[in-house]
């Protein structure tokens, strides 16, 4: 295990603050949603190569072989974004969690209590979801050796986050997974519902032109979201 001043020797400012507090990268990939299941409860799984050793955009490429996943095992929440800040941004779980010598596979069952969850879903159905973002603690590695190698080989790693970037952001994937009936329109009003009660100052409106109230940070994200989910519901 490499310890915090190696790591802040190898990635710099690269580095994060993981969900235990511990230092960590986060990284995104393109995921591939290759088939779908059924959970016990009935609800659907959707399986995902979620990495392989395919050279990301920092031009490095990761051992599938080197992921240790217990820790991510002991509470594998998939959330919007990395957002660890309130119970409001997990939107489903990890119901499988597979390593194979070629890649990482999670199964994944979208919330049905959280309409983030459900909008998720939605637009996983219709491919508008592709991508995910892996937090983990480097444990080896080694840099490469310049022409066409990758700058950095990931030899070990171990898994701890895992998220997917979200909608109510995103306007446009809302309106066109809502023309395809990927999603319904009580949903987004049942999102939109949803969000409100995170937003401290309940007078304020989605469609306000002020910043958030100061019951806390994140009201100014709740609210973003909210005003998206409201202009489109609107339309």
């Amino acid at each position: 295990m490499k310890t915090l001043i190696e790591l802040q020797t190898e990635f710099g400012d690269r580095l994060v603050t993981l969900k235990n507090g511990q230092a960590g990268l986060r990284v995104s990939l393109k995921t591939e949603q290759f088939k779908t299941g059924t959970a016990a409860d009935g609800r659907s799984v959707y399986y995902f190569r979620a990495s392989d050793a395919t050279i990301d955009r920092y031009n490095e490429t990761i051992d599938p072989t080197g992921w240790d996943v217990e820790d991510f095992r002991a509470n594998p929440v998939i959330t919007d974004c990395h957002n660890y800040s309130s119970i409001a941004f997990a939107i489903g779980t990890a119901e499988v969690i597979e390593t194979t010598p070629k890649e990482l596979i999670l199964g994944i069952t979208y919330s049905k209590a959280n309409p983030l969850g459900r909008l998720a879903e939605g637009l996983v159905l219709e491919k508008t979801i592709r991508t995910g973002s892996f937090g983990f603690i480097p444990k080896e590695g080694r840099r490469g050796k310049g022409g066409d190698e990758p700058d950095y080989y990931f030899q070990k790693q171990s898994l701890l986050e895992f998220a997917q970037t979200v909608v109510p952001a995103n306007q446009n994937a809302l309106r066109l997974a809502l023309k395809s009936g990927a999603i319904q329109r009580a949903d987004l009003k049942d999102a939109y519902d949803y969000l409100k009660q995170f937003c401290g100052d309940e007078k304020q409106t989605p469609d306000a032109t002020g910043g958030a109230s100061g019951a806390g940070v994140h009201d100014a994200r709740f609210l973003q979201m909210a005003r998206s989910l409201c202009r489109v519901i609107a339309k």
